[in-house]
């Protein structure tokens, strides 16, 4: 009789490790102080941010950073640090510190709704009117968004990246996938280059329906900027 061997699963960690770090230390003979001196910049890289995450209380860095470590793909080690920092950031004294941002109130929902803070009743109550003004403020009278917006590209490009976490019955976030596609289309003729290589990647894959690491290496640079500003 023939029996099936059944392997154990190993339950391993994932890893911060990325193609190019291990080619450059394949590269070097020292290999044992290399491997030893890179692990150690990790860990210290790591916990910087760890200790950012914590002491924040600028939204606007908050935002910034958690959005730059998402996009870098390893958001995965800070799991729960993000988590307490975004459930500690979720109030009104955020929506109004950040209400003439079209980029951070982009961010600010796309983030909460993403990473499912924990809400009582009344504040999921509370949370579909938010929806509703947190991108209405940005409409003129009469409806359409403000012609204004099509100056801001990092604010449109967040505004189409929360735009796809929509559910059915949330025609805003539908209006606003609409203007922000046809309007960064346009604008990738004339924004600097760094910037209409992250609007390309996002509109041939949102964020939201691409794997974590999923990050071009010619967008990466602006993200690790923006970890190194805050």
């Amino acid at each position: 009789m023939d029996f099936m061997e059944v392997r154990r699963a190993g339950n391993y960690h994932s890893t911060f490790w990325d193609i190019d770090s291990i080619r450059a230390l394949l590269a070097r003979r020292d290999f044992t102080a290399a491997t030893a001196l890179s692990y150690d910049h990790h860990k210290r890289l790591k916990e910087t941010i760890q200790r950012r995450l914590r002491d924040f209380t600028q939204p606007h860095h908050l935002l910034g950073l958690i959005d730059a470590v998402q996009h870098l793909g390893v958001a995965y080690q800070f799991e729960q640090e993000i988590s307490d920092a975004l459930n500690g950031l979720h109030s009104e004294d955020t929506e109004h510190a950040i209400k003439d941002s079209l980029h951070h109130t982009s961010l600010y929902f796309r983030l909460l709704r993403q990473h499912g803070c924990n809400l009582s009743s009344a504040d999921e109550l509370r949370w579909v009117h938010v929806m509703e003004d947190i991108f209405n403020k940005f409409k003129k009278e009469g409806g359409g968004f403000k012609a204004s917006l099509c100056e801001d590209a990092v604010g449109l490009l967040s505004m189409y990246e929360a735009a796809h976490l929509g559910v059915e019955g949330e025609a805003i976030l539908e209006e606003a996938k609409v203007f922000s596609t046809a309007n960064l289309k346009i604008m990738m003729e004339r924004v600097e280059k760094k910037i209409a290589d992250r609007i390309e990647h996002a509109l041939e894959i949102p964020l939201h329906w691409r794997a974590p690491s999923v990050t071009p290496p010619k967008v990466k640079p602006g993200f690790i900027r923006e970890i190194r500003a805050n």
